[in-house]
């Protein structure tokens, strides 16, 4: 039911007081029809009640709505993408210590999750989507070892040559 049908309900019920006065101050009151018109009048009473009460209900869960979408907007606000790691990280938590967030859980379902460290320092993994992250410090620690790597290899490679 809508407001508009809560205040036709109204409305009628209204009309019906003016109609049950107006029966009652006859000479010849006629008790069933009375009662018949106040019987009208309930319904029209409760169907009004009912009405209110589902737009009230309705008013709440548009607040509500409206509540988390200012939290959302909030949020997003704070928010900031780590350009180098692609995970998200709140300006407000700089001085308390940055925490990952998934960037997918955000952007799909609008929930900060936290992501999983799983190696120090910094490999980071979302418990839900199971996509790994990785900090600064954990891909320099990377490419520092990919890069001692690769002179070992080539140092080897000297070393065995059939020339040298």
């Amino acid at each position: 039911m809508s407001i508009a049908a809560g205040i036709a309900a109204t409305k009628a019920t209204l009309d019906l007081t003016k109609i049950i006065s107006d029966l009652v101050k006859r000479p010849n009151i006629d008790a069933a029809d009375v009662q018949a018109k106040l019987h009208e009048m309930l319904i029209h009473a409760v169907n009004a009640q009912t009405a209110l009460g589902e737009a009230q209900q309705e008013i709440t869960e548009l607040r509500r709505q409206l509540d988390d979408q200012e939290a959302s907007r909030a949020t997003q606000a704070d928010l900031e993408m780590d350009p180098l790691c692609r995970y998200y990280v709140r300006k407000s938590e700089r001085e308390r210590g940055l925490i990952p967030y998934c960037p997918t859980c955000w952007r799909t379902e609008r929930k900060l999750v936290p992501l999983t460290l799983l190696q120090h320092p910094g490999s980071f993994m979302c418990a839900i989507h199971k996509v790994k992250f990785a900090s600064p410090e954990h891909l320099e620690q990377q490419k520092q070892l990919n890069a001692n790597a690769a002179e070992a290899s080539r140092a080897r490679t000297v070393r065995t040559s059939w020339m040298g």
